[in-house]
């Protein structure tokens, strides 16, 4: 089946569908044939197409935009707040082993 169609200005199925049958209760036959004939062929390419069925037409990707300027990295920062910890975390345990020290009396 496709998934894309076109028949005067509708563009799914329940579109087309729908206006086939108020053509048909307006007594608009031949508008009704035309769009029922629109319909058919447009269903026979998309059978010739992929006629198993096994491939789904999508929409070409959307290209992902890279960032103009690349980050800058610093290998021996990251590498030494892995090993030691940031300066806010030593600020930390600083001040937690003056508060234990105190504790103890030293």
């Amino acid at each position: 089946m496709n998934d894309k169609i076109d028949i005067n200005g509708f563009t799914n199925k329940v579109d087309v569908i729908n206006s086939i049958v108020d053509n048909i209760d307006d007594g608009k036959l031949d508008n009704a044939k035309d769009m029922l004939f629109q319909l058919r062929t447009q269903e026979e390419v998309a059978e010739a197409l992929n006629p198993l069925g096994k491939y789904k037409l999508v929409e070409e990707p959307k290209q992902m935009e890279l960032p103009l300027e690349e980050p800058e990295v610093k290998p021996l920062d990251d590498l030494e707040n892995a090993l030691f910890g940031t300066k806010e975390e030593s600020d930390v345990d600083t001040l937690l082993e003056l508060e234990n020290e105190m504790a103890r009396g030293k």
